[in-house]
């Protein structure tokens, strides 16, 4: 081979790697720019969630009486309810780990209305201030992110309630140590409290995940719980 073929061999080299070099350029760019629409549908999908979401753990108000149990009517229907909520924001598919955030957050829902009816404790008001941060694609169709909550909650009682996805006791006391006993509800408290509480507690969900189904953007896996 010559040198000038040589040459030559290697500047077409040269303008294929820069050719390729700006066509990876451009796709990242758009491929940038077209996330930064899908961000703006993430986070509206989680902020209708949150609003609905304060719903849930609490019944009509005619269910509500301080010291007595509700009707298993009123508590069936609440969950079949949340459990329409839960499947429009949230995937019922197998999240990386094998789990789903729809079913996890559904069973987290009906357990808490049992336990929360064995010791006739009520939620009556709850508000969440959420705000969703660190968001980015990690592959096609999915991204992660953080989701931080602020709740601000009323009680009669220490009921449980979904803080978005997970069952929370409303003063937190099940995630205390009191002495060498990790504290359960009911293991110190065998009298049914009537009084009225209020409570505010803040945290944030790690390494949330968030897939796009049929067009829709909804919660995969909602990561952990980071007070």
């Amino acid at each position: 081979m010559t040198f000038k073929r040589l040459l030559r061999s290697v500047n077409r080299g040269i303008v294929l790697a820069v050719v390729l070099l700006i066509g990876l350029s451009c796709y990242l760019v758009y491929d940038s720019f077209a996330f930064k629409k899908e961000k703006e549908y993430i986070i509206s999908t989680v902020l209708n969630y949150a609003i609905e979401s304060e719903k849930m753990s609490i019944l009509p108000q005619s269910e509500i009486k301080a010291g007595e149990k509700p009707s298993d009517t009123a508590v069936k229907q609440k969950i079949e309810e949340n459990k329409e909520i839960i499947a429009k924001y949230m995937t019922d598919s197998a999240n990386p780990w094998g789990g789903s955030a729809q079913k996890y957050t559904a069973s987290e829902n009906e357990s808490l209305f049992l336990d929360n009816s064995g010791s006739c404790s009520y939620l009556t008001d709850c508000n969440f201030e959420v705000n969703v941060t660190k968001l980015k694609k990690v592959g096609p169709d999915i991204a992660k992110g953080k989701i931080s909550v602020k709740s601000t909650i009323k009680t009669i009682g220490n009921p449980r309630y979904i803080r978005l996805f997970w069952g929370a006791q409303a003063n937190e006391s099940n995630n205390e140590y009191r002495g060498d006993m990790y504290y359960k509800p009911g293991i110190f408290e065998t009298e049914i409290d009537t009084e009225k509480h209020s409570y505010t507690s803040e945290g944030s969900f790690e390494n949330v995940l968030f897939k796009k189904v049929n067009g829709v953007w909804k919660i995969s896996d909602i990561g952990w719980y980071n007070w």
